[in-house]
Parts: C-alpha cells; structure tokens; sequence
C-alpha cells in the first residue's frame, strides 16, 4: 500500500520527532515505514476541520486589497497537503483561483475573491499524540531488555525503554489540555 497524496510532509515530521530511521529492524521486522507512520498519524486525525481564514488587509495602488488570507494551525497540529478552500456556503472555491503555502499558513487569491468569509477545509492531525504513539511503541518493543554484568562494567539495555517512556510522556504533556468546566444541570 502507497502513502497517500498530502502525507509526505507529516510522515516526515514524525520521522523527525519519533526519531525513526527506514531502517530499523526488531525481532527481523522492519519498522517505521511510511505506511505504518501514515497509520499512526491516522489513529491522530480529525478528518474535514474548518479553519477561517483572516484577510491580510493591505492597500494597492490606493484601495483595499483582501487577496492574502491567513490561517492558524495549534502548534501541535499538522494537516494533509490536501486541504481545499470554501465559502461561508460551503460550496468549494476553484484550486486555480488560489495558491496555498502550507509552510507560512497563508492563502493568496490570484483574484480579489467576493467578500464573505472563507474556510481551509482539511484533515487536522494531532502530531504530538501521534509521537507519543510512535514512542510507546518503541517502549513496548523494549520492555524485556536486560541489564548485563560483567566485573567492573556494566551496560543497561533497559535505559532504552525508560528513555522511550520519557519521550511519550514529554509529548503527551505537550499537548494543549482543554477542561469543559459548565455544570450539569440535570
């Protein structure tokens, strides 16, 4: 099974975060391959999100220019490179009436489109969950590790899996908390 079109720019963040080589073998079982980073960034997705989009107001030659929208992603999310533009309606907007640059978060009109409001809609993914993912796994492959003795030297297998341990729990505290704190009227 290929990767599907977006999802080469995620798959290579959490290569980077998860610290995960093409290459690595456990037990003659090769990890870490794009189709298994895809699912994991799967389990972490919300499919079909709305972002509104900001008009980046500025004045050309005398009058209000609206070409350049904006959009803000949470820190700890990333999307599939195959987010559309629509209307307040919901009706799609043409992909050649504008450019996305999903590096600055910005969406440029080749056109002055009509005023109203305007929505990224895309798959969201939650990247730091989807890198503790990648670390309990790693920590689960690591669980029966050993501790090897021999006279004065010592070599800990085991700080292996504490350390995969740590960097699940360093991301999963990262990631932003939200408390519904209204009372239940019931």
């Amino acid at each position: 099974m290929a990767t599907r079109e977006g999802m080469t720019a995620p798959i290579s963040r959490l290569r980077f975060l998860g610290d995960c080589a093409t290459d690595d073998l456990f037990n003659d079982v090769t990890y870490w391959t794009d189709e298994q980073l895809q699912d994991i960034l799967d389990m972490n997705t919300v499919q079909s999100q709305r972002i509104k989009l900001v008009e980046d107001l500025r004045y050309t030659d005398g009058s209000l220019d609206w070409k350049v929208q904006r959009f803000k992603l949470p820190v700890n999310y990333d999307m599939e490179r195959t987010a559309i533009v629509v209307d307040q309606y919901g009706y799609t907007v043409s992909d050649t009436l504008y450019t996305l640059n999903y590096l600055t978060q910005v969406v440029t009109f080749t056109t002055l489109p009509t005023r109203g409001t305007y929505y990224l809609e895309c798959n969201q993914i939650d990247m730091y969950e989807a890198v503790a993912d990648v670390w309990d796994k790693k920590a689960s492959q690591r669980t029966n590790y050993i501790v090897i003795k021999g006279g004065n030297n010592r070599f800990e297998h085991s700080q292996e899996y504490e350390h995969c341990v740590d960097m699940a729990k360093h991301y999963r505290n990262k990631k932003i908390r939200r408390f519904d704190i209204r009372k239940n009227n019931a």
